[in-house]
């Protein structure tokens, strides 16, 4: 055996919102004592302890734990100990990588003291590592499912359980999870869907917001306040607007689980198709009613994403690429360092993502092109004889379709009336024994 002065021994402690339903058997205090506990009864030499509180088992990458690694890498400590293995993680995957391969390549003692694993000794209990590996790994999932029910179902109830509010709304004071108006900032809500519906694009509105002093929600959040007339910094951009123009929130609605987690291992968020996201109606008092709302929809509809530039032009969204069908982008191309003499062009935006054919149209020489053609147009239909000549010609075809229409259902009626006659006739007969059974059930089927 090695002497006291051999192991330099480190306390890895860690406590997550997984194991809060253990209570004090799981807390910071009580590994604590476990820990100081197995050393003194050992006669090994403490040096220095490592804590990750509120930390999930799932992933290594944890404060106290990277500062774990660079100390055995230093040198500073060659035994760790846990209370019991799942402390150092609930990845079966990587703790088993610690165990079996990083910490013999460093000389590293493990122990976990209630598991009775330890690496220095030959014993049953380290055969069975990888197991009790796959049973906390196991664990962190079932509780990460029953986590994630226990959310989606206060969803579907309609329950808003996002940890910060829609700008333009507070949480309640006695109801969890409800929302009501926030007075402050309902003016400010109003203005911006007022501005959009009255042509003014995102910029315009940005511009509008930063140069009167508005604090953005961020602000608003920190500082309590609507206006800053110190300009503190936090100012709007198009994308909180845009955000705030398509958030159904704001005519009652709660629309939630836009995003989740690809897994309770993997933390990266992905976008929730639109299909699957959770939508309850009415769940609270609406700032804007909802004809404006779906105006604007219309609006952004055409108008595609959030564009920098505060000009509307009368075909936007409107394009289509012939090769590729997606909608045409229009940019300002010239002198963009000056921003002198930009002059907006149609171009598609897969010419070089994805090698479409490259456009390149002038767009105020093409929006006159099509502004001709549709006069054109209008001026045929605005000849009166043109006109009735159409009207004519096309209502003497109605004429006829609705004829023959007529003849067909006159014609269907009367087969109706043949066929109910002789279903008639066939169960008279039978009442009178003149069909047998098997030749009424056969005709009638027929007929």
């Amino acid at each position: 055996m090695r002497d006291k002065s051999f192991f330099q021994v480190g306390f890895y402690i860690r406590l997550s919102r997984e194991d809060g339903d253990k209570g004090e058997s799981e807390s910071i205090s009580n590994q604590r004592s476990i820990l100081q506990r197995y050393v003194k009864e050992n006669n090994l030499y403490f040096v220095k302890e490592y804590i990750d509180d509120g930390v999930s088992g799932t992933t290594f990458d944890r404060p106290g734990f990277r500062k774990m690694l660079k100390d055995i890498e230093d040198g500073i400590i060659n035994m760790v100990i846990s209370k019991d293995l799942s402390r150092l993680g609930r990845d079966y995957i990587k703790t088993g990588f610690y165990i079996e391969n990083y910490f013999p390549q460093n000389n590293i003692r493990y122990v976990a003291v209630i598991d009775g694993i330890d690496t220095y000794i030959d014993s049953i209990n380290n055969d069975v590592t990888p197991f009790k590996a796959i049973m906390n790994d196991m664990y962190a999932k079932d509780i990460s499912k029953k986590i994630r029910s226990v959310y989606r179902e206060k969803q579907k109830q309609g329950e808003y359980i996002c940890s910060v509010t829609a700008y333009g709304y507070k949480k309640h004071p006695t109801i969890k999870n409800k929302l009501i108006i926030d007075e402050n900032v309902k003016d400010v809500v109003e203005k911006i869907f007022k501005m959009y519906l009255n042509g003014y694009g995102s910029g315009a509105i940005v511009d509008y917001l930063n140069k009167n002093k508005y604090l953005s929600p961020l602000g608003y959040r920190k500082m309590g306040i609507v206006q800053d007339k110190k300009k503190l910094g936090y100012n709007w951009n198009e994308v909180t607007i845009c955000n705030m123009l398509k958030n159904e929130v704001y005519i009652g609605n709660t629309v939630q689980n836009k995003k989740n987690v690809i897994s309770y291992k993997i933390k990266k968020i992905r976008n929730v198709e639109k299909e699957n996201q959770i939508r309850v109606n009415n769940t609270h008092q609406a700032i804007i009613d909802k004809d404006t709302f779906d105006r604007v929809q219309c609006i952004l509809e055409k108008r595609g994403a959030c564009s920098q530039y505060k000009y509307e032009y009368k075909l936007r969204g409107l394009l289509y690429c012939y090769h590729c069908k997606r909608k045409l982008q229009i940019v300002l191309k010239g002198n963009s360092k000056e921003k002198l003499n930009l002059y907006p062009y149609i171009t598609c935006m897969n010419a070089k993502s994805r090698g479409c054919y490259p456009l390149n149209i002038n767009y105020n020489v093409f929006e006159k092109y099509i502004v001709i053609i549709l006069k054109k147009i209008c001026n045929t239909y605005v000849n009166k004889e043109s006109l009735y000549d159409i009207y004519e010609k096309y209502y003497e075809k109605t004429i006829d379709s609705r004829n023959i229409y007529i003849k067909k259902i006159e014609q269907i009626e009367k087969e109706i009336i043949e066929v109910n006659c002789n279903i008639d006739k066939i169960y008279m007969d039978r009442l009178r024994n003149v069909l047998q059974e098997d030749d009424y059930i056969r005709i009638s089927r027929t007929i």
